[in-house]
């Protein structure tokens, strides 16, 4: 039963948008501990950035940058993660920002 889920997820995770996996697959995956909260925030992220004009949902769009920064951070202080990617993330945060005023 584990495979048939796992084939299901690898086939679904394609997204209407090229660029986007799908918030159902990876929830799906997260369910099971195949992916972490990370990546999940990471795809509705991208689900958002790809579906809705910019100035909309801003509080969600940002709290999930913040999210995503508070994690990139304790990653680069356990050295997984790289200055640049860390500087990267918060750049990521500050474009939100701006675009949101």
């Amino acid at each position: 039963m584990k495979k048939l889920v796992l084939i299901f997820l690898a086939f679904s995770s394609i997204s209407i948008y090229a660029n986007c996996e799908s918030v159902d697959a990876v929830l799906a995956k997260y369910k099971y501990g195949l992916t972490g909260a990370l990546e999940l925030s990471e795809v509705i992220d991208c689900q958002l950035r790809e579906s809705t004009p910019p100035k909309t949902l801003c509080n969600s769009k940002i709290g999930l940058k913040r999210d995503q920064l508070e994690v990139k951070i304790k990653m680069f202080e356990f050295g997984m993660l790289t200055k640049a990617e860390l500087d990267k993330a918060n750049n990521e945060l500050t474009e939100v920002e701006e675009q949101c005023k």
